[in-house]
């Protein structure tokens, strides 16, 4: 009776069963580490979503309102608050844009409210020929939660930009010493630089207008870079909804991710334009944008922006997010 020869006694006697043993083996290896950086490239995509998230939502709502000047004082009032949470102190602080100089302002009192702010100052402590970004500051606690269930309240500062800027007594949404208007050869957008109204600019080649119940991105193409970056137009839209609770700042997702095709389109034009209607304006407090690009571990924040638009929906006390 002949002797068995095991699988790898042939394997030992022939090369060809050596060289499939080989390949096979390199395709497992290869299909292996190919699943294993799926799963980690979708893990580290997620942290990414959720610190994304993170970092444009912010919770602060910072506004200036009104802006008056009369026997020789400015006074700015508007909106500063942190959601759900108690502020105990505020203030305003102007700040020149060569970042030389802070001045901080004067908190007048306002009466029965957690989230309006007013200040003043005397004319003669500004260069009128300065342009100056609002900052605000303010002090607040939160309610946390141990592992042991017991709750806490933990007391935060913290430094926030309005993305206003005041100059010549006049508030503005954007730098206007840095400010240019799009050049662009289009009739219907023409219309919407030279009557809508720009909610936020950057100098490098972004401006967002809203116009007619509709948001509008005119963004240069060299903001974008490479298509290859993947690059996105995030909008965080937060609305007030009723929730079980009561009153609650629900957030939605409306952005939009920058294609091949739009690249081809209008790459010509050195522009990229989108619009979206804005759903139930009354409804929202707030909206975040900006530029991102997906590079996975270099993703992050071209630019973005939050723009307040309803601060007084909701009052501090009932103010929660979900």
């Amino acid at each position: 009776m002949p002797e068995k020869v095991g699988f790898w006694k042939k394997v030992e006697k022939s090369k060809k069963l050596q060289v499939l043993f080989c390949c096979m083996s390199m395709a497992v290896l290869i299909g292996g580490y190919v699943i294993l950086l799926n799963c980690t490239q979708e893990l580290n995509y997620v942290k990414r979503i959720r610190e994304r998230e993170v970092s444009i939502s912010s919770a602060t709502i910072a506004e200036v309102e009104n802006v008056l000047i009369q026997n020789e004082t400015l006074e700015l009032s508007g909106w500063l608050y942190q959601i759900n949470a108690k502020t105990s102190d505020k203030c305003i602080v102007l700040r020149r844009t060569d970042k030389s100089k802070e001045i901080l302002l004067d908190t007048l009192a306002v009466p029965n409210s957690g989230s309006e702010i007013c200040a003043s100052i005397n004319l003669d402590e500004l260069d009128q020929e300065d342009c100056y970004e609002i900052l605000m500051y303010l002090q607040y606690s939160e309610q946390e939660e141990s592992d042991e269930g017991v709750l806490t309240s933990k007391e935060y500062q913290r430094k926030v930009s309005t993305g206003q800027y005041l100059y010549d007594g006049v508030v503005y949404n954007y730098n206007p010493l840095e400010y240019l208007e799009p050049s662009l050869d289009n009739e219907q957008i023409s219309s919407v630089v030279k009557n809508g109204e720009l909610i936020a600019y950057s100098k490098e080649g972004v401006w967002i207008y809203e116009y007619k119940a509709s948001l509008y991105w005119i963004v240069r193409f060299e903001v974008f870079g490479e298509i290859e970056s993947s690059p996105e137009i995030p909008l965080f839209v937060y609305r007030v909804v009723e929730g079980e609770k009561g009153i609650e700042v629900k957030k939605e997702y409306q952005g939009v991710y920058i294609t091949a095709e739009d690249y081809a389109k209008f790459i010509k034009e050195d522009y990229y334009v989108y619009s979206m209607p804005l759903v139930d304006k009354n409804s929202i407090v707030y909206l975040s944008t900006g530029i991102y690009k997906n590079r996975g571990e270099h993703s992050g924040w071209r630019w973005n922006k939050s723009y307040v638009i309803n601060p007084d929906l909701i009052k501090p006390e009932e103010k929660g997010e979900k």
